[in-house]
């Protein structure tokens, strides 16, 4: 009997043995797979940091390049600018100098005139040449609040209510822009006639209504 319980003892010792072997090898492979997730995930953190050199570099380069983009762009600007101040001197250059002439013949009433209005002709015309128009409304156009500037409502019958009664002084547009309004005084429909259609207006409402 001592003997069966010996033989079971060790029995039960080799199956616990196998059962250890068994748990160590789940545990080297378990130990492996970690090893292999840490080396891919070191070749993913290699990968990843070199994707963030590369735009970081790309931003560096990026960034450079704007500031130099800047810097052709100011340059650029400041060259028109100074040609488009020479094209408009030499173009109104001309005008001065025949204005000098003009001037030394004030004497000359009948020169002097044909003078100052052929130097106005050619003012108008550079003006034009340059992109600029001017803004002149007749008298009964319609008043245009966005080229128009109404610096005074005259009462009138003259004129249809909200036209342009008088230019006071022209605008200017440049291209399209509008760099000042015309300065105009705008028609209005007289007090006592206004009183007479708001009576009028009165009496067809009260008609209608009986």
């Amino acid at each position: 009997m001592p003997q069966k319980k010996k033989q079971e003892k060790i029995k039960g010792i080799k199956n616990k043995e196998k059962a250890l072997d068994k748990d160590m090898e789940a545990l080297k492979k378990e130990i492996e797979e970690l090893k292999k997730e840490l080396e891919s995930q070191k070749v993913e953190k290699e990968k990843l940091m070199e994707e963030y050199e590369k735009i970081k570099n790309y931003a560096i380069t990026l960034k450079i390049d704007f500031e130099n983009y800047k810097d052709i762009v100011q340059k650029e600007k400041m060259r028109i600018k100074k040609e488009t101040k020479e094209g408009v001197i030499k173009q109104l250059l001309p005008i001065y100098k025949n204005f000098s002439i003009v001037m030394k013949n004030q004497e000359n009433l009948n020169i002097f005139a044909k003078g100052v209005e052929m130097i106005y002709k050619s003012f108008v015309k550079t003006i034009e040449d340059i992109g600029i128009e001017f803004i002149m409304p007749d008298k009964n156009d319609k008043f245009d609040p966005f080229e128009h500037d109404a610096i005074e409502k005259v009462e009138t019958d003259e004129v249809e209510e909200y036209h342009v009664y008088s230019l006071e002084s022209p605008g200017i547009k440049l291209e399209g822009k509008i760099i000042e309004p015309a300065k105009v005084k705008v028609a209005i429909k007289p007090q006592k006639k206004q009183e007479e259609d708001k009576k009028e207006d009165e009496k067809k409402d009260a008609e209608r209504g009986e």
